[in-house]
């Protein structure tokens, strides 16, 4: 008996400590954390959502994020409210693609086991943005770039982040491609993750000074060509940068963050279509009218140059030269760099930057790669 109640003891501490030892592994976000309070992290790219309490971490969940063509908005939020065992209201967008796809049209799913929403869900951001956290029908689709918006957890993940989670708690929605972290044994690990949205989020100059910063500080020397290569292949596999046999190389202990990047400044960003799941019908659209009813103008967009000052239009002619009457702000300068979208991809693609970071950080002196 008492060899059993030994053996009761040692499983208990193994259930404790193994998902903390799981949880360790998983790469941190370059994200400054509330270290007061609950706050919840998704990083877009790493299909992750991260729990912290008072600034440590206490869960992370694998989750399903918006496609390319319904991305889930970056920007920081609170959680509004959690619904168990909510009804989906099937926004009009959704309704459309079940009828180009010839299915069944549905506008209220109830509860139950074919509601796409599982047993909860936790809204955050305003209600008109239809986001939130939920579980799923489809188990198998989590993680990956799969939804209208929201983010999809798997139902069991899904409970567990409903029973700790706060109303008003921090929510911040991420997107950080490559993750730079340092384990307890002080190796230097990154993390290159599928750019998903094709935001191209990498100043390269800006990882190559940190590397060799990092270098400098430790006295460690950063195997340049594992950088270029992680890059590469941008496959979400921990890459030890400072290990001499990288293939057997594993992350010991506790992650600290090795900042990089600066995240950029709080915004929401409302997307065209709200968000898959709604708890309520789709937000009506804005009582105010449009500019051109305001002042009397046409909405054919036939091409036509109209004059909004002439008494006969029909007759009417441009007379000499034109001026621009400049209103809108012209783009930000890398708008001018053509970009081509390709269709949402669920395998990683290889990008190569122009100049390989290793070569810019001059790392290659102390590099036996």
């Amino acid at each position: 008996m008492r060899g059993l109640a030994w053996l009761r003891v040692v499983v208990g501490m193994l259930v404790g400590v193994l998902p903390f030892i799981a949880r360790a592994q998983v790469p941190l976000p370059d994200l400054p954390v509330n270290t007061s309070g609950q706050h919840l992290v998704i990083n877009l790219p790493q299909t992750r959502l991260f729990v912290f309490q008072d600034g440590s971490l206490v869960a992370s969940y694998p989750v399903a994020v918006g496609k390319m063509l319904t991305a889930t908005p970056t920007g920081d939020y609170a959680i509004k409210g959690v619904y168990r065992d909510p009804s989906w209201h099937v926004p009009k967008s959704i309704q459309e693609e079940m009828r180009r796809k010839g299915k069944p049209v549905q506008t209220v799913v109830p509860p139950g086991p074919d509601n796409p929403l599982g047993p909860v869900f936790i809204r955050f951001g305003e209600p008109k943005l239809g986001l939130g956290m939920h579980g799923t029908n489809v188990p198998s689709s989590v993680p990956g770039f799969r939804s209208h918006g929201c983010v999809r957890l798997r139902n069991d993940d899904v409970l567990a982040l409903a029973s700790t989670v706060k109303s008003g708690a921090s929510v911040t929605v991420a997107y950080q491609s490559v993750l730079l972290n340092e384990d307890s044994a002080g190796q230097l690990w990154l993390t290159a993750y599928h750019d998903g949205y094709k935001h191209k989020d990498v100043e390269y100059q800006a990882l190559a000074n940190a590397l060799l910063a990092w270098q400098h500080s430790r006295g460690v020397a950063v195997f340049g060509k594992r950088v270029n290569e992680a890059l590469k292949a941008r496959n979400g596999k921990p890459v030890c940068l400072t290990c001499r046999h990288p293939d057997t190389a594993k992350m010991d202990g506790t992650l600290t963050v090795v900042r990089w990047q600066q995240p950029p400044a709080p915004k929401a960003v409302v997307p065209v279509t709200p968000a898959e799941p709604l708890m309520e019908p789709k937000p009506e659209a804005s009582a105010a009218a449009p500019a051109w009813r305001h002042a009397s103008f046409t909405k054919a967009r036939h091409g036509k140059s109209v004059c909004l000052t002439c008494r006969h239009l029909d007759t009417t002619k441009i007379d000499g030269n034109r001026m621009v009457v400049r209103w809108q702000p012209p783009p930000a300068s890398e708008a001018n760099v053509p970009v081509t979208q390709a269709e949402p991809q669920m395998e990683p693609k290889p990008e190569v930057s122009a100049t390989p970071v290793w070569k810019h950080a001059r790392l290659t002196g102390n590099m036996p790669d």
